[in-house]
């Protein structure tokens, strides 16, 4: 499920996720198996999501993953001991546990400059499910911070399928994700190691 041989290449991104600016994150490219990864984009029809909308947020939210049995086998390999330690070694934070959600974002959709800063939560993670063009909008973006605010945008990652992103929570770590600007949904993975 796991690409077999994503295991040498984490232990590899560990001096990419530490030497990456604005914070500490690292990409993933074919991270799951092909014939694992298009059994839970078919899966994503059978998601019931929730619209979430604040002043900060606009998007969907899977409602319960539970009875998805692909979800489900994804969230417990990345909970297991084996792969807790792996992304233990590649940021350097003894990680215990993990959550998951669905997002998808549909145009007009946005997530407004935040740092995730919560109790327990040391890594984010971001798994897409789909591409997007640098024209369709709902672009990770990545910012620079003086005294703890943020002040420009360093960095601006486009959702590439197969792709996970990971990244340390701190007073850095602002970034928001862009307006999706064309008819188009934005799928992807996410949630926190703890």
């Amino acid at each position: 499920m796991i690409n077999k041989s994503i295991k040498n290449v984490l232990i590899e991104k560990k001096n990419y996720f530490n030497k990456n600016d604005p914070f500490k994150f690292v990409q993933i490219s074919n991270f799951l198996e092909q014939d694992f990864l298009q059994e839970l984009i078919t899966q994503t029809n059978e998601i019931k999501f929730n619209l979430l909308n604040t002043d900060l947020y606009q998007f969907y939210q899977s409602n319960n993953l539970s009875e998805l049995d692909k979800f489900q086998i994804l969230f417990k390999r990345l909970k297991s001991e084996e792969w807790l330690i792996y992304f233990s070694q590649i940021t350097g934070h003894k990680l215990k546990n993990i959550d998951m959600s669905v997002t998808k974002y549909q145009k007009t959709n946005y997530l407004l400059p935040h740092d995730d800063r919560l109790e327990g939560r040391k890594i984010a993670y971001i798994f897409y499910l789909n591409d997007l063009k640098s024209d369709e909008g709902g672009e990770l973006q990545l910012f620079e911070t003086i005294n703890n605010s943020p002040t420009k945008i360093v960095q601006n990652i486009i959702p590439k399928k197969n792709n996970l992103l990971i990244f340390e929570v701190s007073k850095k770590s602002f970034h928001k994700v862009n307006e999706v600007i064309k008819e188009i949904d934005r799928y992807a993975i996410s949630g926190w190691f703890y």
